[in-house]
């Protein structure tokens, strides 16, 4: 289940779940048992309260996959005008977490072992690690899900410096992404780590949802 898809659950769990409240105080008022107004009122508006955060996440969610969508589209534009890719440029890479990683020490590389594209064979399954095979211009794209109730925070490295952080984690279970357009030489390194102490221990890396990949947009 995506970040976005469990907002959308998580939303009508809410709903449903208010309804039940509802149909609670309309039977009790049927049968004339004896119960405070005012605590029903208070729960119902504490379920009203979370539907309405859930709605405002959900559109932030939304507008940022939007605005990613729109970045895709124009690099894949720029691509198309510039003619199709040669075999030495066709470098591209895309690869998930798995199993899932439990306990991630501070500025440990995350691997990403489950390799699904991987042309050139720039990306290595067993460090995580991406070496640049030609200078040029490259995309890096990477989404994080944490577990249930707590928060993480990564980031990109290229040769050991940070290029992109992230944060993935929410009351429930949420995911982060990012992307990053680099300017790169050969054999420079890109990774993506555990930055730092930040988040709750032990910190957790989902599989599947968590992948890591990236391509070669323009060579010098």
């Amino acid at each position: 289940m995506t970040h976005f898809a469990s907002r959308i659950w998580c939303l009508g769990f809410c709903l449903i779940f208010l309804s039940v409240i509802q149909t609670r105080v309309i039977a009790v008022a049927f049968n004339k048992e004896e119960v405070n107004p005012l605590d029903i009122f208070n729960q119902i508006q504490i379920i009203r309260d979370e539907v309405d955060s859930l709605r405002t996440e959900l559109g932030v969610e939304r507008d940022r996959r939007i605005s990613l969508e729109k970045a895709l589209g124009n690099m894949r534009s720029d691509c198309e005008d510039s003619g199709p890719a040669t075999n030495e440029q066709q470098v591209a890479f895309y690869a998930s977490v798995s199993p899932s990683i439990t306990e991630i020490q501070p500025w440990e590389t995350v691997v990403f072992s489950q390799v699904v594209t991987n042309e050139r064979g720039a990306y290595n399954s067993s460090t995580g690690e991406f070496k640049a095979p030609v200078n040029g211009t490259y995309a890096f794209y990477s989404n994080i899900l944490s577990d249930w109730g707590k928060y993480i925070e990564t980031c990109l490295k290229v040769n050991g410096e940070i290029r992109m952080y992230m944060y993935s984690g929410s009351q429930y279970r949420g995911s982060g992404s990012n992307m990053a357009l680099l300017k790169l030489k050969v054999g420079d390194i890109v990774n993506i780590v555990k930055h730092g102490s930040g988040g709750l221990t032990p910190f957790y890396i989902h599989r599947r949802w968590s992948t890591f990949s990236g391509f070669l947009l323009v060579s010098d």
